[in-house]
């Protein structure tokens, strides 16, 4: 049984997809309860709605602000998630095989799943995507992890919780870009620079905490979540991902 819970669309050509994925829905023998965000009517709502109701499968169809939102609110249950997306996505393609949202709402019908552990921010808040902090070029922030640590002033920092922990390493990959001053610990070495932290860098670890002489926002599909300072992990429990290829249920 399949609850599906869509972005409210705007404007005529959102409306028209809308409706195809519908049409498309049905024909394939898998159309289910629809709902949608609305004032007074949060996602946590209808996840809510849909777990009392005993459905299975919850689905998101929209983009990836609707798409995370559903993902963190479906983590606690013992349920199989399921994304359409209607926007094209680099994100969404490293997640299920493919950001078409025709070849995703075809994969729903074969149900095949994987388990994908989400990131967690200060013990609380679960990420699907890439969470982004921005660094204003005059701001330092100290970036810690149980390996080394470096401090630098500004650039970017992108936290990625791994797909499949058994085969790409362990926890988050770190996207780190821009940063000029020296570095503590052992990051020098671990670059390959005894002085200066490198401009770009990508590295794999269990946990990372990153601090900041303001609070900066962190951000997850242009969504604030959270503020520094933040401490990032993998989430223990996974969730069930419906994918267009690769892991079988």
């Amino acid at each position: 049984m399949y609850y599906y819970i869509f972005d409210p669309p705007i404007g005529a050509k959102e409306y028209e997809k809308t409706a195809h994925i519908k049409e498309l829905l049905s024909s394939l023998g898998i159309a289910g309860e629809i709902s949608q965000p609305l004032p007074g009517k949060t996602v946590d709502d209808l996840v809510n709605n849909a777990i009392s109701k005993r459905y299975s499968t919850i689905v998101a169809v929209g983009g990836m602000q609707l798409i995370n939102a559903v993902a963190r609110s479906v983590e606690p249950y013992d349920i199989v998630f399921g994304i359409i997306p209607t926007l094209p996505h680099e994100d969404i393609t490293n997640l299920i095989g493919t950001s078409d949202w025709k070849t995703a709402a075809e994969q729903l019908k074969r149900r095949r799943w994987h388990p994908v552990r989400l990131g967690l921010m200060n013990g609380n808040t679960c990420f699907l995507t890439p969470a982004h902090i921005e660094i204003p070029m005059n701001s330092a922030f100290v970036l810690e992890t149980p390996e080394f640590s470096v401090e630098t002033v500004g650039g970017s920092i992108d936290i990625i919780p791994l797909k499949n922990e058994t085969t790409e390493g362990s926890g988050l990959r770190i996207q780190l870009s821009g940063g000029t001053q020296p570095t503590r610990g052992i990051m020098g070495k671990l670059f390959n620079k005894k002085e200066t932290a490198p401009q770009q860098s990508v590295f794999t670890v269990p946990e990372i905490t990153i601090h900041t002489a303001d609070p900066i926002q962190v951000t997850v599909a242009g969504t604030p979540l959270i503020s520094t300072p933040v401490r990032c992990t993998t989430e223990g429990k996974q969730i069930r991902l419906i994918v267009a290829r690769g892991g079988e249920q």
